[in-house]
């Protein structure tokens, strides 16, 4: 229960350090503070089993949004069946750099179960590859007290908007559902704990709020994904109309010994060497080609990455400033002890 002062159980004032149980009681208890009583570190070592356990199990999610690899679909869809075996191979890579998986984002939540006051750790939710369900709305239904949030991120990106809601929504008790978030990000993990300037408001304000600044994050890469994109595709399209061509030649290369040899201008045994020679140069290129579709594909995927990670880090840190939370950084993977604001 939220019923006692949280200045009463954490002596704030000039302590350069907490750890997890001083934690769990600032963010259980009514009351919270401003920032500059916060300690300075904070130490998670409470919760290493359950970050490695977060960073250890993953399932596949699609890494391309649906929406695009929808209309990459579409498109090869409406340039009908391939028309030559070379078709077929490239399509079938450009299909399978497309519907490329990497883990999805996974989620617990840590809460005080109300019938026996321990603290507990909801099982792992499963999600996409940029967004997963949490189960925080889930557990309060159920008379319990959620604390905080956990979950991953597959790029060192901070917090979206969408991840600060439940800390912005008021239920009831003047302050927001959750007073803390976790991220655990490849190489980084982020901690962010509302303050006593933290504003709280009704459901559907906050989920505006978060959506203004959530669709300004999205815009920012999304120009440029959309053009990385493009080049990809238009990259296929031109390995088709070239190999096609190539092959167009290479058949007329082929069909060219055939006459010269009927004539008598060399032999069938050298014949059937030219003809071997010719083909194999057709798919000597058709291997390059694939090759470089495979890079320039890699080469895509982490420009995107860098793109997002860049631009929407410096977007989020601003909606993270315009909420008042406090937010700790980590690079300790081994032990989680040295989150410093």
């Amino acid at each position: 229960m939220r019923s006692t002062e949280t200045r009463a159980l954490i002596p704030f004032e000039g302590v350069q350090s907490i750890d997890g149980h001083h934690l769990n009681r600032y963010l259980r208890y009514k009351g919270l503070v401003p920032e500059r009583l916060l300690p300075p570190h904070i130490d998670l070592s409470l919760y290493t089993n359950v970050f490695n356990n977060l960073y250890a199990n993953s399932q596949g999610a699609y890494v391309v949004p649906e929406e695009v690899r929808q209309k990459y679909f579409a498109e090869i869809d409406a340039r009908g069946e391939p028309t030559h075996e070379v078709i077929r191979m490239i399509r079938e890579q450009a299909i399978s750099d497309i519907n490329q998986q990497a883990p999805g984002e996974r989620h617990v939540t840590v809460y005080q179960d109300e019938e026996d006051d321990i603290i507990k750790i909801s099982p792992i939710t499963f999600g996409k590859y940029t967004n997963v369900e949490t189960d925080i709305i889930d557990i309060a239904r159920q008379g319990n007290n959620p604390l905080f949030g956990i979950h991953t991120h597959p790029a060192n990106i901070m917090f979206s908007p969408q991840d600060y809601l439940l800390m912005l929504f008021d239920s009831g008790s003047g302050e927001g559902l959750i007073k803390g978030q976790v991220i655990l990000c490849p190489d980084i993990q982020i901690l962010a704990i509302s303050t006593e300037k933290t504003p709280h408001m009704e459901y559907d304000d906050a989920e505006e709020l978060v959506k203004r600044w959530s669709d300004e994050f999205k815009k920012a890469p999304s120009g440029r994904a959309e053009t990385l994109y493009d080049r990809q595709r238009k990259i296929q399209q031109l390995g088709e109309q070239v190999f096609l061509q190539n092959f167009r030649d290479s058949m007329s290369s082929i069909g060219d010994i055939e006459k010269r040899m009927n004539e008598g201008e060399f032999t069938e045994e050298v014949a059937l060497e030219m003809a071997h020679n010719e083909r194999k140069k057709h798919l000597d290129r058709l291997n390059e080609y694939l090759k470089k579709y495979r890079r320039v594909h890699s080469k895509t995927i982490r420009n995107l990455y860098d793109l997002t990670n860049r631009v929407s880090n410096e977007i989020l840190i601003d909606f993270a400033r315009l909420i008042n939370v406090k937010l700790y950084v980590s690079t300790d993977r081994k032990n989680f002890r040295a989150f410093s604001a």
